[in-house]
């Protein structure tokens, strides 16, 4: 008695049959890596227009400081054992600066803070009035003073610029717009 089933057939799929199911499952094959591609290039092109955006207004961000006979008023309080910078920068850009990083290096260690948190910061005009809506305007001027722990002997104070860019809430740095001054081009703070 000869069985006949599924598994006791010794013929195999039909070549026809075989080439059909193999261009099938090429093209759908095709199809995901097309689609992944397409969802691909289309990331990288946005991603690639923001970072373009950002460098533009970036490039028109421009803050200085408010200078006396051609002298930047940024002063620090006892130099040899820095705790307090006072400093007076202007927006120059015709967009608002969301805020502002302070970076104070000396020969020990050094200090960073964003100056909208930054606790211990007062300002000449009250804080509403120097960030109004929450950002610095163009033309506005902002008088503040720093406290911070010590970091040895003074070298360098640098202020970064951030931005909103596109809308966006976290704002970015424009690090190529950072305004640098160096310990030799700061005066003591008269008491």
């Amino acid at each position: 008695m000869k069985r006949r089933g599924l598994f006791y057939s010794k013929k195999g799929i039909s070549p026809l049959i075989a080439t059909v199911l193999l261009i099938a499952f090429a093209v759908a094959l095709g199809a995901v890596v097309m689609n992944w591609g397409k969802n691909y290039v289309q990331t990288t092109a946005i991603d690639a227009q923001k970072s373009g955006q950002a460098k533009q207004k970036c490039t028109n961000t421009n803050m200085e400081f408010v200078q006396v006979s051609g002298i930047p008023k940024v002063c620090i309080y006892n130099p040899l054992n820095t705790t307090e910078v006072e400093f007076t920068l202007k927006n120059k850009a015709p967009h608002e600066i969301l805020d502002i990083e302070i970076t104070i290096l000396g020969d020990e260690d050094q200090y960073e803070k964003l100056l909208k948190s930054e606790l211990n910061m007062t300002t000449k005009f009250p804080i509403s009035d120097t960030y109004k809506n929450g950002a610095l305007a163009p033309n506005k001027i902002l008088v503040a003073k720093v406290n911070f722990t010590s970091i040895g002997k003074f070298e360098k104070v640098i202020f970064t610029p951030y931005i909103s860019v596109d809308g966006k809430r976290d704002p970015e740095a424009c690090s190529d717009n950072a305004k640098e001054v160096d310990a030799d081009e700061i005066y003591q703070c008269n008491s």
